[in-house]
């Protein structure tokens, strides 16, 4: 039986072992280059301009935040050796000593206020992160204090999401705030980097290659021998197959599932599968009075609740999961990252629409759309697994029932500045992340949008819901988990009952490689060359 306490303890485990320093194996004496073919390539170098899986994968190799995560996403110490919690609204991180970055500049407790407090500008894409932090101040010798307005029982997720820049570095390079990918800004801090990590960036062509190398002054040590990773954006599923199978990459982490049967059986191939924390859902415009791309005229289908349920029960998710995705996927009701804290509120898997194209037509009857309506779907075609298969699918089911999904695929570096200038009238997105709290979700994905605070950040649809808002809000504040797990629960359940979203399926991660390569799939999907070992020419 799943119990609730893993995700609430939590805080508690991480505090007993925060005052221990970073311990990991001596890093073998062979090295190797590592060549990573990913499906899209990063959206930003700067750490504080995007929150994209690909993107933060990349970057956490030269940036680091006060707190890491081990193999298994336990949070553990990083550039600070321990924390503790000094009272209800205080918090201390004492930062380690002797540590640089990549040109050689002391790392110092002004780099880290300075980072967290550009994190938290508006422009930035991790802004509802860096603002449950409060205030951040340096009280020497690198003390590092944090003291909040209100309580923050998800303070450690929040601190694990900001990573930490040299301030000399960002004023000499004008990059004192994010650039805005919204607004398709360029800067400095795009293309070039300056971190602490384990790897320093050595070239960057956009799209073509990105290669970073060991950082030789790094102050920790690793587990894996990759001194040099290639990361290579390659768009087109079946081209990155050939180019593992023909040993022009070594690791693959978005193989089609159509090829994955293929490549388990390909001598000199191996193939590693985990189960994801990664809901794809739909998204919709529910916030303007006549949808942009669509035939209806004077009205917002999308406002309508009814709608949004004919949507949801127009889908044949066993279909998607037995056919299209070939058992890679499980049909999702809980629009959090993690399965196991999704099961901590078990109704939403057994409230989950289930495909009912009946029930389907008699909602947009009664909403008033017998006919149905047409609309356009934005969908990424660089981003997850099959994404372009995946939408294609969704048109063909919803016209069953009478609506009329015109598919517009674009790269997510379209796609992303899209949704951030609310232009899409429906949407294909995904969310993920190592967090086991609801919490990072809620604030950013289900509260309406609230420019002081950054809630609601990522609800491109802009629904708006009082009485959601006012328990996101309490369990913000909530730090008795006695207490705050209902306000959980009825949040999680309204947001279901309206179908502000409607959840499709969570991923099942698999990446394939080269013999040789021993690189094991993390549940946020995020490649780490420190943990991977290379042997063999």
């Amino acid at each position: 039986m799943t119990r609730i306490t893993p995700f609430f303890c939590r805080l508690l485990a991480c505090a007993l072992i925060a005052s221990a320093s970073l311990a990991t194996p001596t890093s073998p004496a062979h090295a190797h280059t590592l060549r990573w073919a990913a499906p899209s390539d990063a959206l930003s170098l700067d750490p504080h301009a995007q929150n994209e899986v690909l993107s933060n994968s990349l970057n956490a190799h030269i940036y680091e935040r006060l707190t890491s995560r081990d193999e298994n996403l336990a949070l553990i110490p990083a550039l600070a050796v321990g924390w503790k919690q000094v009272n209800a609204r205080t918090w201390d991180f004492q930062l380690r000593k002797g540590v640089h970055f990549h040109d050689g500049s002391l790392l110092t407790g002004e780099d880290v206020v300075f980072s967290v407090q550009r994190a938290q500008h508006p422009a930035s894409a991790v802004a509802q992160y860096a603002r449950g932090l409060g205030h951040v101040s340096h009280l020497g010798n690198g003390l590092i204090r944090f003291r909040l307005d209100t309580p923050n029982p998800v303070l450690l997720d929040h601190v694990d999401a900001i990573p930490i820049m040299c301030r000399q570095w960002a004023r000499d390079h004008g990059v004192m705030v994010p650039l805005s990918l919204k607004a398709s800004q360029e800067s400095y801090a795009k293309h070039h980097a300056n971190g602490t990590g384990p790897f320093r960036l050595l070239s960057r062509q956009a799209d073509v290659r990105t290669v970073l190398v060991r950082h030789d002054g790094y102050w920790g040590t690793l587990k894996g021998n990759v001194t040099q990773l290639d990361m290579i954006p390659i768009a087109n599923a079946l081209t990155r197959t050939a180019a593992l199978t023909t040993g022009e990459v070594d690791l693959v982490t978005a193989p089609s599932p159509r090829d994955l049967n293929r490549l388990a059986n390909t001598p000199g191939i191996v193939v590693r599968r985990t189960l994801e924390n990664r809901v794809v859902f739909l998204g919709f415009d529910q916030f303007r009075d006549e949808l942009t791309t669509s035939n209806i005229k004077g009205r917002n289908p999308f406002k309508d609740q009814r709608v949004r349920w004919a949507v949801a029960h127009a889908i044949d998710y066993d279909a998607i999961r037995n056919v299209l995705l070939r058992d890679q996927v499980v049909p999702t009701g809980c629009l959090l990252p993690s399965a196991l804290t999704c099961a901590t509120v078990p109704e939403m898997e057994s409230r989950r629409a289930l495909y009912q194209p009946a029930r389907s037509r008699q909602l947009l009857t009664e909403a008033g759309y017998p006919d149905g309506f047409e609309v356009a779907l934005d969908c990424p075609n660089d981003r997850n697994v099959n994404d372009e298969v995946l939408c294609t699918a969704l048109a063909s089911m919803l016209a069953k029932v009478g609506i009329g999904l015109r598919v517009n695929l674009i790269p997510k570096a379209q796609f992303f500045p899209k949704l951030d200038r609310l232009e899409s009238s429906a949407y294909l997105m995904a969310w993920g992340g190592a967090e086991l709290d609801p919490q990072p979700t809620m604030e950013p994905l289900m509260h309406s949008w609230d420019e002081r605070t950054g809630r609601g950040e990522v609800n491109f649809g802009r629904f708006s819901d009082a009485t959601l808002d006012a328990l996101i809000e309490s369990t913000a504040t909530e730090p008795n988990p006695r207490k705050r797990l209902p306000m959980i629960r009825e949040a999680l359940l309204r947001h279901q009952a309206q179908a502000y979203h409607v959840p499709i399926y969570r991923q099942t991660l698999s990446w394939a490689m080269r013999e040789g390569v021993n690189a094991q799939p993390a549940a946020n999907n995020h490649m780490r060359a420190w943990f991977v070992t290379v042997s063999g020419s």
